[in-house]
């Protein structure tokens, strides 16, 4: 699926010690969204606050349509 390869993609940056930026994040974390797994987009989402990765309105609003893809209506409302 897409946002396998995404979610590899991006993991491969890191293991390259090449420092991914907010748009590989924040394209990473669509396209779990897209692809159901808003646990992997959470994940990721986190992942940017804890490396101190600003996260803009773009990660917010593709961390929110991941949610409301999986049903997880909660979960999007704490991020705010």
């Amino acid at each position: 699926a897409m946002w396998q390869r995404a979610f590899a993609t991006l993991i491969a940056l890191g293991m390259a010690l090449l420092e991914p930026d907010a748009i590989s994040y924040n394209a990473t974390i669509s396209g779990c969204g897209n692809g159901a797994q808003w646990q992997h987009a959470l994940l990721l989402f986190t992942t940017m606050n804890r490396i101190v990765l600003e996260r803009d309105q773009i990660s917010f609003n593709a961390m929110t349509s991941a949610c409301d893809k999986g049903l997880k209506w909660r979960q999007a409302q704490e991020l705010f």
